[in-house]
């Protein structure tokens, strides 16, 4: 699997990459020696599909080498640090939102955890359209904007 650089929070600021562009188009210019080797792979992205050209991501995902929406924009995941943590995205380390064995000690406290108000309002302000322009996208569903750190400002 192939990924982009993603944005970390280093103290109290976002280190990102400022030259999305360059690395579109340098994966682009690449991806066709890439397409040639005999062996399977997928490009994980995380920018907003409105960043690369429409046709080269439909080869893509046509090829089944393309992968959106990481689980945060999916609710799919559960992240847990060497101290138990959860954390929201691997970018966020520093920003833990509970704790297994304290927050909850099984599935159903685990459920009930995520569904309780303080953790549905930080996914609430967390999965918002990051761009205006986002949310009224026919490829949002796909996108959800990118990755909310590469567009947050």
């Amino acid at each position: 699997m192939f990924s982009f650089c993603y944005p970390c929070l280093v103290g109290n600021s976002f280190k990102r990459t400022e030259k999305i562009i360059p690395l579109i188009e340098g994966f682009i210019a690449q991806y066709d020696k890439l397409n040639e080797l005999e062996t399977n792979f997928t490009l994980h992205q995380s920018f907003p599909i409105c960043m690369w050209p429409k046709d080269f991501l439909s080869k893509m995902n046509e090829r089944g080498q393309l992968m959106s929406l990481c689980q945060l924009h999916r609710k799919s995941g559960l992240i847990l640090d060497t101290e138990l943590n959860v954390l929201l995205c691997n970018a966020l380390h520093q920003t833990p939102i509970g704790k297994a064995r304290i927050d909850f000690n099984d599935e159903i406290e685990l459920d009930a955890f995520f569904k309780s108000k303080k953790i549905v309002n930080i996914y609430k302000t967390l999965l918002s359209s990051p761009i205006e322009n986002c949310s009224t996208c026919e490829d949002f569903v796909n996108c959800a904007g990118g990755c909310l750190l590469q567009t947050i400002h």
